[in-house]
């Protein structure tokens, strides 16, 4: 009984919780059981909370939306000799 509670946690986490989470919801469902026993019945069973991957958007840059700001002092950026300005 404490295993099929165990893998649905687990599934309703999308295999994200580890044992100290899954024992607190068992607690709070009314079981009494402690959190080492939890963390036993997950290794036996295999269950191991995944990592959770951060999303990061990658959007690539539009020309359009970011212009080259215009050269207002007019400074010429070139030299005439090396290390002479």
């Amino acid at each position: 009984m404490l295993r099929s509670a165990i893998c649905v946690i687990h599934q309703k986490s999308r295999e994200t919780d580890d044992s100290p989470h899954i024992w607190d919801d068992l607690v709070k469902q009314g079981h009494c059981i402690d959190e080492y026993r939890v963390a036993q019945l997950m290794c036996q069973d295999s269950i191991r909370a995944q990592p959770v991957k951060k999303w990061l958007a990658i959007i690539p840059p539009v020309p359009a939306l970011f212009p080259v700001a215009t050269n207002t002092l007019d400074q010429a950026f070139t030299a005439e000799a090396p290390n002479r300005v």
